[in-house]
């Protein structure tokens, strides 16, 4: 029987081990990434598009928050189908300046807000690390139905809150892309991230008129724009 050099016994070793830690790491993984998860975070959203202008004027985010409910499914190789449903305050703010009833020129504030029922489907890839924690890309599409639609005008102190509904489309549609970082806390696998949604949809309805000669535009051409910061669990 030859007898092993020391060099072809610590290749050896040094094989078995990496055998070992990979059995041991993958199923540690995919069960980390499968089942049923929540997040919820703060987002801040605002209407982006071509013909969304101000004159002298400034667009700014609309803050709100999120909150969902999700599924992963693993596919193999550290990937996984992450459908999932959420709420989300979407919309958007604009600031300038009006002369209302001839008086001085006044403030004015307008919040948009348009909060969605989403339905995102996202592929999520795992990054394999030695390490208590555990990164985590994702992105895929999503449809999202509105559930709330109303501007909130704030004019020198006089707050004037309208329907939104001849203004905002019910439907949107756009991509989602998100990071999570994973560790354990109360033996149960928690996460923190952010998240962006990009809308592909225009939400404003044809025929909405442009009112340049108040110094701002809100016409077709609109979609929505959020970034969100968010922590989740898994149940």
């Amino acid at each position: 029987m030859p007898r092993l050099r020391g060099g072809d016994l610590m290749k050896k070793f040094i094989g078995l081990t990496l055998i070992v830690l990979v059995a041991s790491v993958a199923p540690a993984f995919a069960q980390f990434w499968s089942g049923v998860g929540v997040r919820a975070g703060a987002s801040g959203a605002l209407l982006r598009g071509d013909n969304v202008g101000i004159t002298d004027n400034s667009t700014d985010r609309n803050y709100g928050f999120t909150v969902s409910l999700y599924k992963a499914v693993p596919l193999g190789s550290g990937f996984a189908l992450q459908p999932e449903v959420m709420y989300s305050q979407k919309g958007g703010a604009l600031s300038f300046e009006e002369s209302i009833g001839g008086a001085a020129m006044t403030d004015v504030d307008v919040a948009f807000n348009v909060d969605y029922v989403e339905l995102p489907v996202a592929v999520s890839y795992t990054i394999p690390m030695q390490s208590r924690y555990v990164p985590m890309l994702y992105a895929g599409p999503y449809v999202g139905f509105a559930t709330r639609r109303e501007a909130n005008f704030d004019m020198g102190g006089l707050d004037v809150s309208i329907d939104g509904d001849d203004a905002f489309k019910r439907w949107d549609y756009g991509a989602v892309f998100g990071a999570d970082l994973g560790f354990q806390m109360a033996r149960r696998m928690a996460t923190l991230g952010v998240r962006y949604d990009l809308g592909i949809a225009d939400i404003v309805k044809d025929g909405v008129a442009d009112d340049e000669n108040d110094g701002f535009t809100v016409a077709p051409d609109v979609r929505n724009d959020e970034w969100s910061i968010v922590v989740g669990m898994r149940l």
